[in-house]
């Protein structure tokens, strides 16, 4: 477990350096589907990386427990880390950051009904469901919330990279 904490840490410093990069470009990527799949695909890499190094390291072979529990425990370490630096950026360094990434929410919302042609009033629902929902995933306890939810694709994830890294021992007669 010592190699799958180090290097959660590592993915988890890397995620905080992403983030402020994207912060300091526009903030409101953050709410872009595509900039989460390509942070899904990032960390997928980074998981399937390190699992590698951890074979090498275990004299080349790895159980699929083993692969599956390291990248398990490196995605909730660095996915805590990941939740830690958001609580601080949301409340410490940009308080306005919430409503700046809910408007933006909206609008984008309003932009997928519009293109769907949703009617009118159904449109006008959704909109204010948003605007009341939206803030309440930027607080400690949304995003803590939002890491229980998480936690599904974390497992999900480590039982794809547990089955790409492991490798029997040969058996021998």
């Amino acid at each position: 477990m010592k190699n799958a904490v180090k290097s959660g840490i590592y993915v988890g410093v890397f995620g905080i350096i992403i983030n402020l990069i994207v912060y300091v470009i526009d903030p409101t990527l953050f709410i872009k589907w595509w900039f989460g799949i390509g942070l899904l695909v990032i960390n997928l890499g980074l998981v399937i990386y390190f699992g590698l190094q951890y074979r090498k390291e275990e004299e080349g072979y790895l159980t699929f427990k083993e692969g599956f529990l390291h990248g398990f425990v490196l995605l909730l370490i660095s996915g805590f880390i990941g939740i830690l630096f958001s609580a601080l950026l949301y409340n410490v360094i940009d308080p306005e950051l919430p409503e700046i990434l809910t408007d933006a929410t909206i609008e984008q919302t309003r932009t997928m009904l519009e293109n769907f042609g949703t009617p009118s009033d159904a449109m006008d629902e959704a909109l204010e469901k948003v605007r009341e929902d939206a803030p309440n995933s930027y607080t400690f306890g949304g995003l803590l919330k939002g890491y229980g939810i998480l936690i599904i694709f974390y497992l999900i994830i480590s039982l794809i990279t547990g089955a790409i890294v492991k490798k029997s021992e040969p058996d021998f007669e």
